[in-house]
């Protein structure tokens, strides 16, 4: 269905749910790293501090780089994300 005056354009769309299942793949991983450091009692957190870290900066690049993309109107899947939203 139509949403506002001009409908939905296609591409946005699909760069929406993109952008939604990418941000829930990096929350699921993020809450599993979380876990780890609670299950270990805190001595797990040398290793999932770092990763976090790591992942937080890849999904800020991966961000920048589909805002790039979808800017020049080309569609941006990211490498490694879950298709739960379709």
């Amino acid at each position: 269905p139509p949403i506002g005056i001009f409908g939905a354009v296609p591409i946005v769309n699909d760069q929406a749910k993109e952008a939604l299942n990418f941000a829930i793949t990096v929350s699921l991983a993020c809450l599993v790293l979380l876990i780890l450091t609670i299950m270990s009692l805190g001595i797990g957190a040398l290793l999932t501090f770092p990763l976090m870290m790591i992942i937080g900066i890849a999904a800020l690049v991966f961000i920048i780089i589909a805002a790039v993309q979808s800017n020049q109107g080309t569609r941006y899947r990211y490498p490694v994300s879950l298709r739960l939203v379709k």
